[in-house]
């Protein structure tokens, strides 16, 4: 349910967690909190929000609000200070684990998630009939650029079978034969799309020169139905010319580290030969390599990024530092001591209900190094994993991300992503009885039991 305290609750929220009622922190959670108090109530049984659905609203609402509050740099630096002396108790709060989780990426990636419409430079949506919607549908806009394009934008519900799936997961471009370009959740916009949500909007493109009837069933496997109608926007795009980064040519957009390290996603390549639209390349996979005289297309906001390089060093600096002194609160043992004498802070939050969702966060989006020693301090001892993460509702979901990283080669170095994978197959065929626990025999593999498999945990 939607918290009704308002700014009372907060204070009481924050005093609870060890904040004094008046520091940056604090009163920037009771605007928060005084927000949603506020906002609209829905009454009727029938109307009332579902439990996500608040859960957006508030994180969108954190999100805003934090990032207003960066906007004063010792403001802000008092707010991250803050944090990272309660990281652990705010991590198991519903609002501070949303707090952490945002302040583990860069205040610049905050606000390059949090747009609008309006700085994208899209149209105002029309409801379309499926049929008049012509997938891949492109426009020259002269009044943007003289080589400036608009791409035709589709939004979909998200359906709750999707509920939490990765866009990595799906393969939206193989399975669909369309991209995510943003994510819409209550009113705010997310276009560095990761996880999607139920009853939040995905905004697609369309790889240009899809058959019509081959969208439409993409539509109806995506969605589990062809609604008569659907919502379209016309996105104007900025194109950037690869030749004023000399150091790209010849090299592919994984090489370069476009998205990495500039928070750009191309969403189009002019080549050096275009000669219409048809040569464009849409959603070019990361082998796509660069050449002299091709251009970038790219939203308008991610232009200055392009042109002024990867991300400020400060904004980078104070990511890679708190992500440090996160990991190094959780994981050191001295250091943990004094939060919790003789307790494993990693596998504590992994098995609370929000503190698995910061743990999950910090797998993602910390560098290689720390998402090793983060793991590493979660598979210190099988059994305890095994009983208390494995088995647990909400563990569950951080094993799920730790063989993301696994398989996506994210740990540091390389041999690692193997063990922590053959860590999680050994403990689970040495519960079902096929090896002893933690066994390195080289034996074949055995099928697991059938009862092992969709089994709850």
């Amino acid at each position: 349910a939607a918290p009704s305290g308002g700014s009372g609750a907060a204070a009481g929220s924050m005093a609870a967690l060890g904040l004094d009622a008046k520091s940056p922190l604090s009163l920037m959670v009771a605007s928060v909190e005084r927000q949603l108090a506020e906002g609209p109530r829905k009454t009727s049984s029938a109307e009332k929000q579902k439990a996500i659905d608040v859960l957006a609203v508030k994180q969108s609402i954190v999100r805003a609000a934090l990032v207003r509050a960066f906007e004063d740099s010792e403001q802000g630096a008092a707010i991250r200070s803050e944090a990272l002396e309660r990281a652990y108790d705010l991590s198991k709060d519903e609002t501070g684990c949303l707090l952490i989780k945002l302040l583990l990426n860069s205040t610049e990636a905050l606000r390059a998630q949090a747009c609008s419409w309006e700085d994208l430079r899209a149209s105002e949506p029309t409801d379309m009939t499926v049929d008049q919607i012509f997938p891949g549908e492109t426009y020259y806009t002269p009044v943007v650029g003289a080589d400036s394009v608009s791409m035709q934008v589709v939004g979909l519900e998200i359906p709750a079978r999707l509920d939490g799936s990765s866009v990595y997961q799906l393969n939206l471009r193989e399975a669909y034969h369309f991209s995510a370009v943003a994510l819409e959740i209550g009113g705010a916009l997310d276009v560095r799309v990761q996880k999607l949500q139920a009853g939040a909007k995905l905004w697609v493109g369309f790889e240009f020169n899809t058959v019509q009837a081959e969208a439409m069933e993409s539509i109806r496997e995506f969605l589990g139905d062809l609604p008569p109608t659907l919502p379209v926007r016309q996105l104007a795009l900025a194109s950037f010319a690869v030749d004023e980064r000399p150091e790209w040519l010849g090299k592919n957009l994984m090489q370069n580290r476009i998205r990495n390290d500039y928070e750009v996603s191309v969403l189009g390549i002019y080549p050096a030969e275009t000669k219409s639209l048809m040569d464009i390349v849409w959603f070019p996979k990361p082998d796509q390599m660069l050449g002299s005289g091709d251009r970038l297309l790219v939203l308008h906001r991610d232009l200055r990024r392009l042109k002024e390089g990867p991300a400020a060093a400060s904004a980078t600096s104070d990511k890679t530092n708190f992500a440090e002194r996160f990991v190094a609160a959780l994981c050191v043992r001295d250091r943990s001591a004094e939060v919790r004498p003789g307790v494993n802070l990693v596998v504590d939050l992994a098995k609370d209900r929000h503190g698995c969702h910061v743990i999950q966060e910090a797998l993602r989006c910390i560098p290689p190094s720390l998402k090793t020693m983060l793991v590493g301090r979660l598979l210190e001892r099988p059994d305890v994993l095994l009983q208390e993460v494995i088995k647990s509702q909400h563990g569950i979901h951080v094993v799920r991300e730790c063989l993301v990283q696994a398989y996506s080669r994210c740990f540091s170095p390389a041999a690692d992503c193997d063990q922590v994978a053959e860590t999680f197959l050994a403990i689970v065929e040495g519960e079902a009885g096929i090896r002893p626990m933690m066994s390195t025999s080289s034996a074949p593999p055995v099928p697991l039991p059938p009862q092992f498999l969709g089994a709850s945990g």
